[in-house]
């Protein structure tokens, strides 16, 4: 696949699941998402990808849907038989993974919620998703 289409497929995907999570939900949880949307990369970089996974599982509704939303994502980029079955399945492959299929995921990571990000702004300030 080339790095454009890639890279397509990887902002499409953010827009859908930014759109559907925000058009789904009140503007103060709009913001919230936003907000953790925007930590979560310096989050990978800084404590890592298994880490920061294992931080937005465990945390409320809001972090969990970004779980999902990353885990959905590379349950579909790196196939189900590397990742397993289910969302816990795949945080459990991704702390066993060995060190360079574990930067590669990182830096998928934080492209896509770099997109996600994007996206969450551009709603925002359009007022679009965001329902009170």
């Amino acid at each position: 696949m080339s790095r454009s289409m890639l890279e397509q497929g990887r902002a499409a995907y953010a827009y859908e699941q930014v759109r559907d999570f925000m058009s789904s939900k009140p503007e103060t949880v709009s913001k919230e998402y936003r907000s953790y949307l925007k930590k979560m990369p310096a989050m990978v970089q800084m404590n890592g990808l298994g880490e920061t996974l294992a931080f937005y599982y465990a945390k409320d509704e809001t972090h969990r849907d970004i779980y999902f939303q990353v885990i959905r994502w590379l349950q579909r980029k790196y196939g189900k038989q590397l990742l397993g079955n289910n969302e816990s399945e795949a945080l459990h492959a991704i702390l066993r993974m060995d060190s360079p299929d574990y930067r590669v995921m990182s830096m998928e990571v934080v492209a896509l919620v770099n997109w996600m990000r994007r996206f969450a702004d551009g709603f925002s300030k359009a007022g679009e998703g965001a329902k009170s």
